[in-house]
This record gives structure tokens, sequence and C-alpha cells, in this order.
């Protein structure tokens, strides 16, 4: 079993020897109770701290251009406007081929 002596996570929190918790438990319950200890604390580190201020809107294709951003790779720059005439701007691959009123999901600020 591998003991832990000073483990860094996220944000600065320390998990200082945990090996002597580990030995007072039973052999099954150590595996568990490491597994949930690293389990909750990557969870509390990696969830968001916000709220996500966007909301999905339908947008329209109402242009196609061809780009040269640089000489041997050519784009397709897709111009889309939504219910409230702001327009979106997307650069894509020229392998696809997308028809002009073709209706796309994306996302504004709020």
């Amino acid at each position: 079993m591998t003991n832990f002596i000073a483990v860094q996570l996220s944000y600065g929190i320390y998990i200082e020897d945990v090996s002597l918790i580990l030995e007072s438990k039973p052999p099954d319950m150590k595996t568990t109770l490491a597994a949930l200890t690293f389990l909750a604390f990557t969870t509390v580190a990696c969830s968001p701290a916000r709220e996500i201020n966007v909301e999905v809107v339908n947008a329209q294709l109402i242009k196609v251009d061809t780009i040269f951003r640089s000489s041997d790779n050519p784009k397709q720059q897709l111009t889309w406007r939504d219910s409230d005439n702001i327009e979106y701007i997307s650069i894509v691959s020229m392998n696809r081929a997308y028809q002009l009123g073709t209706i796309m999901n994306m996302l504004r600020p709020r």
C-alpha cells in the first residue's frame, strides 16, 4: 500500500500523513477510504466556481467565404445570424460543405 506523506492538490489543499488514518481501519476499508478521500477532494477542487452566463440561440448561415490565413491552407469563413440580427463568425476547414440557410446552435452571452 502506498503511504501518502504530503500531497498537494489544487487550490493549495494538502493531505498530510494519510497513512496514520488508514492504519487504524480494516484492510478493505483502507482502499475505500483512500478512494473516497481522493474523489471528494477532486470533486471539490474541479467543480466550477461560477454559473455559466450564456444562452443557446439558433443562428442561420447567411454567407460562406474562402479565406487564406496561410498560403497553403485555405479555410472557410462562415457567417451566421440569429433572430436578433447578431452575427457570428466561425472558421472551418475546406473539406466540409455547408448550405446557405443551415441552422446551428450558437452560444451568446446573457
